[in-house]
């Protein structure tokens, strides 16, 4: 899993990808009322973005011991409109070792 990877790397706390599997499950069957009806020609579909961040007391250049993981979704009907595409030579958008 990217986002257990991601952890390791920023030096974090490890999960159980398992189980946060379960709890994300859990989430979307709790909220499946709020997600738009599907339909044959509106199909829905659903982002979910996650975050893993510190809640130590004390900020500094240090590994975190005490963290949080939450996630925001935004269920939205499926967009077909034609997509315009910018693309650039010579920019970066992540750092190094893909920091963003």
């Amino acid at each position: 899993m990217q986002f257990l990877d991601s952890s390791n790397h920023l030096d974090m706390p490890l999960f159980d990808t398992s189980e946060l599997y379960n709890c994300l499950r859990h989430l979307v069957e709790i909220d499946k009322d709020w997600f738009p009806a599907s339909t044959a020609n509106t199909p829905g579909q659903l982002y979910m973005r996650l975050a893993h961040i510190s809640t130590d007391p004390i900020m500094g250049v240090k590994s975190a011991w005490k963290t949080r993981i939450f996630a925001m979704m935004s269920p939205t009907k499926l967009q077909t409109k034609a997509l315009a595409v910018k693309c650039s030579d010579g920019v970066n958008k992540n750092w190094p070792l893909g920091h963003g």
